[in-house]
């Protein structure tokens, strides 16, 4: 499945409204090649990013996660004219730990610059984990 079809059909986001547009837009700045990139899963999700010392950089947004067989993209909507757009390649991921709670699970993907906290109902916990898994397999290749 492609970029596009993946946020479109499998996660139900309109593309066409102006928060989704403006931040595929800043997505197709900054990695200019998102039509061809291979999709293995994606999740819509609530992500914290924050320093490896524990600073804050980004609070709990709504987010689309995909991932994808060049690495983890995080898309963020605009909130204001801030649109976020990161991917996080596979041989950066250093460590993935989850927690589960009653209602939500956490996955948490360290690399050597920050820490993405990932919530999203239990129910998808096992999934992103698998994926995420995945992703990372593909770096040991």
């Amino acid at each position: 499945m492609t970029f596009k079809e993946c946020l479109t059909n499998k996660l139900k986001i309109s593309l066409e409204a102006p928060e989704w547009s403006s931040a595929m837009k800043q997505a197709m700045v900054c990695y200019n090649d998102l039509e061809n990139l291979e999709c293995l899963d994606g999740f819509k999700c609530e992500v914290t990013q924050s320093g490896i010392a524990g600073s804050s950089m980004m609070s709990k947004r709504e987010c689309a996660v995909i991932c994808t067989t060049k690495g983890i993209f995080f898309l963020c909507p605009a909130i204001g004219n801030l649109p976020y757009a990161c991917l996080i390649k596979p041989r950066d991921i250093r460590v993935v730990s989850s927690e589960k709670s009653l209602l939500k699970a956490t996955v948490n993907i360290k690399t050597n610059d920050y820490v993405m906290k990932i919530t999203v109902p239990r129910k998808e916990g096992s999934p992103l984990e698998k994926t995420i898994d995945k992703v990372y397999q593909i770096s040991l290749r």
